[in-house]
């Protein structure tokens, strides 16, 4: 932590000591990437939302259909909250990005060592996503060919849903245990 103190105030002081036309080309270029990347993230927020919409309406099809139900060994309850969960975590990240998006400024920040939030949080993420992806695999075992509720194109999003969880847990753990 006292490295990354350093750090800050070293940039600090290098910034003072630029020319006011350097500072300006300098703060410039940064407020373009910043607004660069919150426009992407805002973007992504939009599609999130619909992706995730997508597959609650094929999961609750699917609740609702006789021939799935007689072969259903899934706890289909567990995916719809973790999907209803996901809906309102990228609603809200939606919303506290939307002043971002639509502001000129750019806000200066700080960070604290948030190392033990972080390891919570990604202890978190396994036991939730690791039995996410359980049960769509679950699901997947158990949808019957002939079903005609689970020929459904909203199937091909949870699917890759479950592929990007995969990879995201996979770096998790890589990130974990790199030094």
């Amino acid at each position: 932590m006292i490295q990354k103190v350093l750090q800050a105030n070293e940039f600090k002081e290098m910034v003072k000591k630029m020319k006011p036309k350097s500072k300006a080309i300098f703060v410039n270029r940064i407020n373009s990437t910043l607004n660069s990347i919150i426009k992407f993230t805002f973007f992504i927020n939009i599609i999130l939302i619909f992706w995730v919409i997508g597959i609650l309406v094929y999961l609750n099809r699917l609740s609702d259909c006789k021939c799935f139900q007689e072969n259903n060994k899934t706890n289909m309850t567990y995916l719809k909250i973790i999907e209803y969960l996901l809906l309102f975590v990228y609603v809200l990240s939606f919303i506290s990005i939307c002043p971002l998006y639509f502001s000129k400024d750019v806000q200066s920040g700080g960070a604290n060592d948030m190392r033990t939030y972080l390891l919570f949080t990604i202890f978190i993420e396994f036991l939730i996503l690791g039995f996410f992806i359980y049960y769509v695999c679950k699901l997947k075992d158990s949808i019957d060919s002939n079903c005609e509720c689970s020929k459904s194109w909203l199937k091909n999003l949870l699917y890759i849903q479950t592929i990007v969880f995969s990879i995201h847990l996979a770096s998790l753990f890589f990130l974990l245990f790199a030094k």
